[in-house]
């Protein structure tokens, strides 16, 4: 509903021009000032419904989004090609929760095994030597770090870690976390939130988040990661926030990534919302999209020559004590740049199982330790062929694959 007052100025300006018998000098709009009173009633939004069934990973149910901080604007240079051939090598690894869940100090969630392995980088020991060979390593942290006193913030689980594990990070060479997902900005409210930039910032972890990309130069090439939550929220905002980003950080001489956390839960393949808005990222300049959220490894797909990799799968996942899907990859990216020319991505897999426990459950379910590791012979064949299987499900997905290191 509106309501609308108009100034006794404004019809004192009618019986001014009538007087000069309409003959008047035309009124610039700017001269005139008009006071209004507007009441609008504000939009209502539907309300996200929760998944129908319960997963077997933990659900959520948002509660109010944070505001987003306003980005800074990036300076504006011309492209510039380093002179000499340059490789540089990134590592994407999927989703990372390091914590109790729902407070719950029970020996079999993260912080128990953590205490009894008595390793300082416990959840990255079988997968550290990946991470030291490249020159930046990514990871989906989910969940937040903080002290704050637990509250009802309406979402049935939530993922607390201590403020001294963001320093196994830096240790087990991750230097970048992101934090776009449905866990670590919400579960603690900003509190819990800022107190995880803070600690993860005071490691030595570089971070990323919604409005909030990393931009960081190795060897004379640009990197930036742009992060974007679209799991529980209204996704078309949040794809139309990734893609605002990507076209003010795109130059001919960088690389842009987006780091997305979306999807069905254990789902093993995208749906068409998902192939379509990456293609969209990739039209506003996208050089990689790197997916996470499911729960489960999903397919690769090549759109215009760059890669979309739809879900990683989970990495170091203290958020269910079982590994129902235990197949996980880390996506290696190599950065061919230099010579005058504009960068070129390769892509391999390193194959892994998100745990290095063999115990089952009665139901032949392998139990979680939180610590992944690589497979190798017969299991990583059968790995990397899966990932195949899955991404022949895709319109472009990858017919081959190269195992890092191989």
């Amino acid at each position: 509903m509106r309501a609308l007052r108009i100034l006794p100025a404004a019809i004192a300006l009618v019986f001014l021009l009538a007087s000069c018998g309409g003959q008047a000098e035309p009124v610039i709009a700017s001269e005139v000032t008009t006071t209004a009173e507007i009441v609008t009633e504000p939009p209502t939004e539907p309300p996200t419904e929760p998944p129908t069934e319960p997963p077997t990973e933990p659900p959520t149910e948002m509660p109010t989004r944070p505001p987003a901080e306003p980005p800074a604007e990036p300076p504006t240079m011309p492209p510039v090609f380093p002179a000499q051939a340059v490789t540089i090598r990134l590592t994407f690894g999927g989703d990372c929760t390091l914590a109790y869940v729902n407070d719950e100090e029970l020996d079999k969630w993260f912080p128990g095994k953590y205490e009894q392995s008595g390793s300082y980088t416990y959840p990255f020991d079988g997968i550290r030597h990946i991470f030291e060979q490249d020159d930046l390593t990514v990871v989906n942290f989910e969940g937040a770090l903080t002290r704050t006193a637990a509250e009802d913030v309406g979402k049935k689980w939530r993922f607390r870690g201590l403020p001294e594990y963001a320093g196994i990070l830096p240790a087990s060479s991750v230097e970048a976390a992101g934090l776009a997902n449905n866990h670590t900005p919400y579960d603690f409210y900003a509190q819990g939130f800022n107190d995880t930039k803070k600690y993860l910032r005071e490691a030595g972890v570089a971070v990323f988040y919604e409005g909030s990309a990393l931009v960081r130069e190795i060897r004379g090439v640009q990197v930036v990661l742009v992060g974007c939550n679209a799991a529980y929220v209204d996704r078309e905002r949040a794809a139309r926030g990734a893609v605002r980003e990507i076209e003010r950080h795109k130059r001919a001489d960088n690389v842009v990534a987006a780091f997305m956390h979306w999807g069905t839960e254990r789902s093993y393949a995208p749906d068409e919302w998902q192939s379509r808005t990456a293609r969209t990222l990739i039209d506003a300049g996208a050089d990689l999209v790197v997916g996470h959220h499911s729960h489960t490894m999903q397919g690769i797909e090549r759109y215009k020559g760059r890669y979309i990799a739809y879900s990683l799968g989970n990495l170091a996942y203290g958020g269910n004590g079982l590994a129902r899907d235990p197949e996980t990859f880390l996506l290696n990216v190599t950065i061919n740049a230099g010579n005058g020319q504009p960068p070129n991505l390769g892509i391999a897999a390193t194959p892994c199982y998100i745990t290095s426990s063999e115990d089952r459950n009665r139901d032949g379910d392998l139990r979680n330790n939180y610590r992944p590791m690589v497979v190798t012979g017969p299991r990583a064949d059968a790995l990397i062929a899966l990932l195949l299987e899955r991404s022949a499900l895709l319109e472009n997905g990858i017919a081959t694959v190269d195992i890092y290191g191989e």
